[in-house]
């Protein structure tokens, strides 16, 4: 014959064993959607990155020009 203070003890404990779970899935989801944000904004910064580039390399171009003109 079980106790009815431990199966009310074991129930609090599934309780927070569950809201403990469902923490731990929450935790999970914003790990993952943080990774993708964090993985958009990588892309985004090299992509500028490279608009840069192509900018300092078209000015270049153009002082070079603008130079051999004069």
């Amino acid at each position: 014959m079980t106790n009815p203070l431990n199966n009310t003890l074991e129930e609090e404990q599934r309780v927070i064993i569950c809201e403990q779970q469902k923490e731990i899935n929450n935790l999970r989801q914003s790990i993952v959607h943080l990774r993708d944000m964090i993985a958009v904004e990588n892309e985004a910064k090299y992509r500028a990155y490279v608009k840069i580039a192509d900018l300092q390399k078209e000015q270049y171009d153009t002082d070079i020009r603008n130079k051999n003109n004069i």
